[in-house]
């Protein structure tokens, strides 16, 4: 999740791009194609940019959610998106303050 649409199955800002039609591809660099998918995304989520870097960045994930990650060499896509979900769960019922 470092980078926005790095194609796992936990990339929450760029599947929000995909989802919604936004698509960030040609000879941008990979900071600058990040930088963009972030910008499209939190415009197309309403979030304000401290929301984004809690929901978008495993890192800033609250530790229980962090903790179902686990090492990163050792999770499949299938437990990844699955704390994907809880975490974007947990994140809407907290009407973004979690």
């Amino acid at each position: 999740m470092p980078n926005y649409d790095c194609g796992t199955s936990a990339c929450i800002a760029g599947w929000a791009c995909r989802l919604s039609g936004v698509i960030h591809e040609g000879p941008l660099d990979c900071f600058k194609r990040n930088a963009a998918i972030n910008k499209s995304s939190r415009k197309l989520l309403g979030l304000t940019h401290d929301q984004c870097a809690r929901l978008f960045c495993e890192c800033q994930w609250p530790t229980q959610f962090q903790l179902e990650l686990g090492p990163n060499e050792k999770i499949g896509s299938k437990t990844r998106a699955k704390a994907a979900v809880a975490r974007i769960e947990a994140f809407i019922e907290s009407g973004g303050a979690e």
